[in-house]
C-alpha cells in the first residue's frame, strides 16, 4: 500500500475540511491498532479512521462502520473519556513527516490531542494532554522495547527523530552542494535518502518531471511538487493495472507511470477507503488459503503414511499379529509414552519373562494417535481383503462376456444374476454404496466405499 507523506497531506486536508467544528459522538476500536472517531453536528457527520497496523498504517475519512468487541479495550475507554463530547479544533500534518495531529477542545476541562505516527511497524496512536504529556497509546513503548524513545503514560511526548532535511528550507545553492557530496548516487534514491517526506515513488516523480538528473533541474522539479503540497492542489488518481496485485491511490497524476493505468478520483479518502478494504479482504483470503493448504498437506502426509503401512501389511500378512500385539502393548501403556518420541521401550505382556520390547513411533503424532494407528491396521486389513473379494466378484459380470453369478444365502435361497447392483445388494452392502458413478469400475466403487467410511 502506498501511503507516504504526500498522501497524508491530501488526507489531512480532507479531514480538516470535514471534521473541523464537529463534536465527537462516538469512538470505536475495531481492533487493537485501529481507531474510528465519529463526529457530527445537526447538519453534517464525518468519521475518521486511524490505523497503526504495520501493513496498512493510514489515516483518512471513511464511510464504513466497523463494529468493535463487546467490551471496549482500555485505550478505547480512555479515548471515550477524553474525547466524547469534545469539539474538533484542527487537523494538520506535522512538517513533511507522516505524523498527523488532531486537536480537541472539550466543553469543560483541558484540551487534548491525538497524534498519529504512520511509520510502518513503528506506527502508533498517542493521546496527549494540553501540557504535552502522554495519557495513553495504542502501543505502549517501554525501555525494554526502545531505549531512545519511550511512549508511556505520564511522560512528556517526544516526537520521532527527524534525521532528514526539510526540502522547503533548502536553497538552490545548498541543494547543488548536497548533490555534489554524492554525485554518483541514483537521483531518485538520493532524494529519498536526503529529504524528509520524499518517498521512493515521489522521488521517481521528481526525477521524471525534471527531465534530467542535473541538480538544477532536480531542485526546480522538487520545488514545483512542494508547491502543490503547500497549495493542497491535489488531483487523486487510482493506479490499476494487471501487473499490480491490488489497486493503489496517489494524490496526483504520476508522469513516470503510463496514463492508461491512472484513473481520476474525486477524493483520496474515498479511494483509499475502498482499495484498502479490498486489499485487507484479499490478504485475509490468502491467509485462510495458506492455513487450509497447511492442513491439507498435513492430512495428506498422514494418509500417505497410513497407506504405506497398509500396503506393507498386505504384502506381509504375517505382520498382522505383530501389529495387533504392538497396538495392545501401546494401548496398555500409552500414558508412559512421551510426546514427540521416535520410539519407546515397554514390557512385553505376551512374553513369559516380560522382556522389554522397543516399538518405533511417529514423532509428529500424539501418543494416542500412535496407538490408534497400530490398532486400526487389523480392521483396515480385513476391510481391504473383503473389498478385494467383492471387486473380484463384480468385475467378471461386466462387459459383453460378463458371466452370471450364483449366490446362495444362509437360508438356502439361490439368486442367479450378472447385475452388479443386485450382487452388492445380496451381499448386504449398504444401499448408498450400490450405485456406480460414471466411468467407475468396481474397484473404484470399493475404494470410494472405504474412503467415505
Amino acid at each position: 500500500m502506498i501511503y507516504d507523506a504526500f498522501t497524508l497531506a491530501a488526507c489531512a486536508a480532507e479531514m480538516r475540511a470535514a471534521l473541523s467544528g464537529l463534536i465527537v459522538h462516538q469512538v470505536r476500536q475495531p481492533d487493537s491498532l485501529t481507531v474510528c472517531i465519529v463526529c457530527r453536528t445537526k447538519n453534517r457527520e464525518a468519521q475518521a479512521l486511524l490505523s497503526a497496523d504495520a501493513r496498512f498504517a493510514r489515516a483518512h475519512l471513511t464511510v464504513s462502520r466497523p463494529s468493535g468487541p463487546p467490551t471496549p479495550p482500555g485505550f478505547c475507554q480512555l479515548l471515550r473519556k477524553h474525547l466524547k463530547g469534545a469539539r474538533v479544533e484542527d487537523v494538520r500534518q506535522i512538517g513533511l513527516d507522516r505524523i498527523l495531529r488532531i486537536d480537541f477542545r472539550p466543553h469543560e476541562g483541558e484540551a487534548t490531542a491525538l497524534i498519529h505516527e504512520i511509520m510502518g511497524r513503528h506506527s502508533n496512536i498517542i493521546l496527549v494532554n494540553e501540557g504535552g504529556r502522554v495519557l495513553g497509546a495504542a502501543k505502549v513503548v517501554g525501555r525494554s522495547i526502545s531505549r531512545t524513545r519511550q511512549v508511556l503514560p505520564g511522560q512528556p511526548y517526544q516526537p520521532p527523530p527527524a534525521p532528514k532535511q526539510d526540502a522547503r528550507e533548502v536553497t538552490a545553492e545548498q541543494f547543488v552542494s548536497l548533490r555534489a557530496e554524492n554525485p554518483d548516487a541514483d537521483a531518485a534514491r538520493w532524494l529519498t535518502a536526503t529529504f524528509a517526506g520524499i518517498s521512493p515513488i515521489l522521488g521517481s516523480e521528481v526525477l521524471s518531471r525534471a527531465g534530467s538528473d542535473s541538480p538544477e533541474d532536480l531542485h526546480e522539479s522538487l520545488r514545483l511538487l512542494l508547491g502543490i503540497w503547500e497549495r493542497r492542489d491535489f488531483q487523486p488518481v487510482l493506479l490499476s493495472s494487471p501487473e499490480r496485485r491490488c489497486e493503489e491511490v496517489y494524490p496526483l497524476p504520476l508522469k513516470h507511470l503510463p496514463p492508461s493505468i491512472q484513473h481520476p478520483r474525486p477524493a483520496v479518502s474515498e479511494a483509499l477507503d475502498a482499495t484498502v478494504r479490498a486489499e485487507i479482504s484479499l490478504g485475509e483470503i490468502e491467509s485462510l488459503r495458506t492455513e487450509l493448504l497447511k492442513l491439507a498437506r498435513r492430512g495428506l502426509d498422514k494418509l500417505m503414511r497410513e497407506s504405506e503401512d497398509l500396503l506393507d501389511v498386505l504384502a506381509h500378512p504375517s505382520r498382522a499379529d505383530d501389529l495387533r500385539k504392538t497396538g495392545q502393548i501401546l494401548s496398555a501403556s500409552f500414558r508412559d509414552i512421551p510426546a514427540g518420541a521416535s520410539s519407546v521401550t515397554l514390557p512385553d505382556p505376551f512374553d513369559p519373562d516380560m522382556k522389554p520390547v522397543t516399538i518405533a513411533l511417529a514423532p509428529d503424532l500424539a501418543p494416542r494417535e500412535n496407538v490408534e494407528r497400530t490398532q486400526g491396521f487389523e480392521a483396515q486389513r480385513s476391510n481391504i481383503m473383503a473389498a478385494k473379494a467383492i471387486a473380484a466378484a463384480v468385475r467378471t459380470t461386466l462387459g459383453p462376456r460378463g458371466m452370471d453369478k450364483m449366490l446362495v444365502s444362509s437360508t438356502g435361497d439361490v439368486v442367479i444374476t450378472n447385475d452388479g447392483a443386485t450382487i452388492l445388494h445380496e451381499m448386504s452392502v449398504p444401499v448408498s454404496y450400490t450405485h456406480l458413478r460414471a466411468h467407475e469400475t468396481p474397484e473404484h466403487l470399493v475404494c470410494r466405499l472405504l474412503l467415505e467410511k
